[in-house]
Parts: structure tokens; C-alpha cells; sequence
């Protein structure tokens, strides 16, 4: 058996077509494979919406939202991978928030494997130049100023 969490910080359930059957002006072709064959929960909500509280619910099962504020997971904390290893399954994480692999915050403990994908919020790396993708499809007249350059900085990490 496998066990995958697919946790997205700004993806909304109504966005992707395996919860939706109309139109979408995003098309999520490889999530709805893997849902095809997955046990998909369309009743389940996080107890706080911050990435960090959110994350320490979806990792150890504790409530956060009254008892927890921003901050890693502590020495009492037992996260789900330390379970699972604990079992013999192979245990990794992969995922774009910085956050998890920050010093100290150790959301990463217990997996085997880890992989931070880089260019993320305010990530600052930069593997430019910008190849398929056009600005003008991203960088709108409603869009403050200041995101323009966070805008561009993304664009060029996934290029």
C-alpha cells in the first residue's frame, strides 16, 4: 500500500477537475490520474488555514489552531513519517515550502527523503531566463506593483 498527501498551499478544490466535471480554466490531467486510482475526500478541512499550523495538523494529527501558533514541531511532537518508519514504509517529502526544510522547524524529520523544490513565495533563486513563458499571461493591470517581481522570480524557477 502507499501512502500520498498531496498539500497545496493555493490550490482550491473547486480548481481542479477530478472534484469538477464542467470547464476549468486550469487543466490538472496528472492529479486527476492519480485520483482515479486514490481515495479522494471532498469533506475534509484543515482546523487553521496558516501554512505552518495547517502543516503540523496534517503531520502529527494535534490540534493547533487554539494551543499553537507559527512555530516547528518539538521534541514531543510524533509526525506521521516517524510513524510510517517506524513501520518499514519508505518515508519522503517533496514540496516548494520553504518553511518545512527552514533550520529547526523540523517538518522534515522522519522522512528518508527530502526535497525542497525551489522559487517559491520569496524564494530569491533564479534559474532565468524566462523560456516558455510569456509575462503579459501573468502580470495583469490589477496586480499590485510589488508582486511583480515575486511573479517573475516564480516564472523563472519553473522554466
Amino acid at each position: 500500500m502507499n501512502f500520498i498527501i498531496i498539500m497545496l498551499d493555493s490550490l482550491r478544490q473547486d480548481h481542479v477537475s477530478c472534484y469538477r466535471w464542467d470547464k476549468l480554466p486550469v487543466q490538472t490531467p496528472n492529479i486527476d490520474a492519480f485520483a482515479a486510482e486514490a481515495a479522494v475526500f471532498d469533506n475534509i478541512y484543515p482546523e487553521g488555514l496558516p501554512t505552518i499550523p495547517a502543516r503540523t495538523e496534517l503531520m502529527t494529527g494535534q490540534c493547533s489552531l487554539t494551543n499553537r501558533s507559527w512555530q516547528p514541531l518539538v521534541q514531543t511532537d510524533i509526525s506521521a513519517a516517524e510513524i510510517f518508519r517506524k513501520e518499514k514504509y519508505l518515508t519522503a517529502i517533496i514540496a516548494d515550502t520553504y518553511h518545512l526544510f527552514k533550520p529547526n522547524m523540523n517538518f522534515h524529520r522522519g522522512f528518508e527523503v527530502f526535497n525542497w523544490i525551489r522559487g517559491a513565495e520569496y524564494d530569491s533563486l533564479r534559474a532565468g531566463p524566462l523560456k516558455h513563458f510569456k509575462l503579459e499571461d501573468y502580470i495583469t493591470q490589477r496586480m499590485p506593483k510589488e508582486w511583480m517581481p515575486l511573479v517573475i522570480c516564480a516564472l523563472r524557477n519553473l522554466a
